[in-house]
């Protein structure tokens, strides 16, 4: 009979214990791309001492060294920094440096150097990396992991001789990063963006002709044009069904004269009366697809036709994605007058201090985020897809002998794979063994599901091949988080609070703990919608936590977590020192790596690959 498994209670030690005790294990490590220091909390936690933290982002740097005042840190750009100094810095010779750490963003996930204008000027029209951008294939990807050369829906920047402007395609030609003083704008449908005091809108104030407002000359009350909320393929079975339906027995077509505004755009389906066509018209109503229904007198034939204008077309389309219509579907809106967009109120818009940013940019201009209709961003890119290499560089100078390398999961989706497979031929090169795994934090002692690609290398000569740690037999919950934990009325006070009528408020009292607002949204609205909007469990590990505080909320309150709660949820110490307001508070929680997490894996290394006893 097996011994039951015991789950010690939540705790991480303070980051004072942590100081005191750095280094115990007598191993050495250094740090780039360190952040807020996250990485550097968990590797002293697993014994080692950092002697050198390399970090370029100056609300980063100040974090850091609150929490890490022994740690030599290297606030110039990176591909500045030599080997020589990190070796002098950390005083070491090469070959000697136990571990190298690092989080070096890819193309289109960088947050180091971007401010140093000796490396080219950047416009100021950003976005929220988390920002939703609809793609040309009816999905949608968020703008931090777009590349150059996707395809997108545009609309013309400016009317053309006069008529309207109209939706056409369109090429990304620069994706970059940035930090800025930033604004957060609420619309009356629920819609929540994030985005620099200078990104245009196309706004419409009264009978006035569009025009674009920047952000920080927007007023309460101001109209923006919308396609509609962001969509989901849906995985049900009744849109399964309803996709093949589609795909079978639908059409995509423009009827009517040549010119492309003057056509008449269908989304149809046709069907005989009798059980099918039923089945088709409660599918189409439980999935919030509203429809008109038209019956041929002569073949009795009933065409049922997507309603509700152009957004409602693409939102059908984008939730059922039927293979043979979906090719179809620039039909419903390339040559579309932008007047077939609905309008949508603006009704707060709070400063939210400095923020990073992606600087976002297409061949038309213009793109569609969060469904509004949204200037691009105009400049000199710094180049960006260098900094993975230049981290292979030092790794060829410092000879470590063993390095991780942590980045986000897109790294391995779409046509980030071409770039992950050339990192590790770059650093296999240098004469390392590599491995590359997944991490999820609920494995690693972390209350939080956080998912992580680390690269693990090993260098040739120690004869050992990289490996990564078994997870835990246990999980933290929100509730093991929070045991014991006390919060102020100060603390409670600065979180965002819903208000009691709105949207959100009345979604977050109709959805149970632990599940997301969909099923709200699809009662309320008619279409599913705010996929990123979640209700804690306290019987849970808690989702991923992103940089903006919307969308996560408390599980027994309609407010976001305060910063006491969410350090909790992070991993991170009580007493760890988070700098600034409360939205770039949580924007530190949101892009650290977990201590425990890296202090799991870093144990693992320290004893199974090292082979230091704890």
């Amino acid at each position: 009979m097996r011994n039951p498994v015991v789950k010690p209670p939540y705790r991480v030690p303070l980051v004072a214990e942590i100081n005191a005790t750095k280094g115990w294990s007598g191993l050495t490590a250094c740090s780039t791309f360190s952040g807020a220091g996250g990485n550097s909390l968990g590797l002293k936690i697993a014994g080692f001492d950092v002697r050198y933290a390399s970090e370029f982002v100056p609300a980063a740097q100040d974090t850091y060294r609150a929490n890490h005042p022994g740690t030599f840190l290297d606030d110039r750009d990176i591909r500045l920094v030599q080997p020589e100094d990190i070796l002098k810095a950390a005083n070491l010779r090469p070959g000697e440096l136990d571990l190298l750490d690092g989080s070096p963003p890819c193309k289109s996930f960088s947050t180091s150097g971007k401010r140093d204008k000796g490396w080219g000027a950047v416009s100021h029209y950003c976005v929220a990396p988390d920002t939703r951008v609809l793609l040309s294939d009816m999905t949608w990807a968020a703008a931090g992991n777009i590349r150059e050369g996707a395809q997108v829906v545009a609309f013309d920047e400016a009317p053309i001789n006069g008529a309207s402007r109209k939706f056409k395609p369109a090429t990304v030609t620069g994706v970059d990063r940035v930090w800025l003083s930033s604004k957060r704008i609420e619309l009356s449908d629920g819609t929540v963006v994030v985005c620099s005091d200078q990104h245009r809108w196309l706004t419409q104030r009264g009978a006035r002709q569009e025009m674009w407002v920047p952000t920080a000359k927007l007023k309460v009350g101001d109209h923006l044009r919308t396609i509609g909320t962001p969509w989901e393929k849906d995985y049900s079975y009744e849109a399964g069904w309803l996709s093949g339906l589609f795909d079978g027995e639908g059409s995509v077509c423009a009827h009517g004269p040549e010119s492309p505004q003057n056509r008449a755009r269908n989304v149809q389906v046709a069907q005989l009366p009798g059980p099918v066509l039923d089945r088709a018209m409660a599918a189409m109503t439980k999935l919030g697809i509203q429809f008109g229904y038209h019956p041929n007198k002569q073949s009795g034939v009933v065409n049922l036709v997507v309603a509700g204008g152009m957004g409602a077309r693409l939102r059908a389309l984008g939730i059922l994605r039927p293979t043979r219509l979906l090719p179809k579907a620039a039909l419903m809106w390339d040559g579309v007058t932008i007047k077939a967009a609905e309008e949508v109120r603006i009704v707060s818009i709070t400063a939210v201090g400095e923020v990073e940013l992606v600087a976002f940019s297409t061949t038309a201009k213009t793109f569609i985020a969060e469904g509004l209709l949204s200037h691009n961003s105009d400049g000199i890119y710094q180049r960006t897809d260098d900094l993975f290499f230049e981290y292979v560089r030092l790794l060829g100078g410092l000879r470590p002998k063993v390095f991780i390398a942590e980045n986000v999961t897109g790294l391995v989706k779409g046509s980030a794979v071409g770039y992950f497979k050339e990192v590790i031929m770059a650093m296999q090169k240098h004469g390392y063994r590599v491995k590359a795994g997944l991490l999820n934090g609920a494995w690693c002692g972390v209350p939080q599901a956080r998912e992580r690609i680390l690269y693990l290398g090993v260098r040739e000569d120690l004869g050992v091949d990289p490996s990564f740690p078994a997870p835990l037999p246990y999980h933290y919950t929100v509730e093991d988080a929070w045991q014991g934990l006390t919060v102020t009325e100060a603390e409670v006070a600065e979180c965002v609070h819903l208000k009691p009528g709105h949207f959100l408020h009345t979604a977050w009292h109709m959805t149970m703990p632990g599940d997301n607002f969909i099923p709200a949204a699809q009662r309320m609205k008619g279409r599913a919608s705010y996929f990123d909007y979640r209700r804690l469990g306290r019987h849970l590990p808690a989702p991923t936590i992103k940089a903006t505080p919307g969308g996560l909320y408390h599980p027994d309150v309609p407010r976001s977590c305060a910063i006491p709660e969410l350090r909790r949820l992070s991993g991170l110490p009580d007493d760890f020192q988070l700098l600034g307001t409360y939205e770039q508070r949580w924007e530190r929680c949101g892009r650290l790596v977990p201590p425990p997490m890296y202090a799991h894996l870093a144990a693992h290394v320290r004893d199974r690959i090292l082979k230091v006893k704890s």
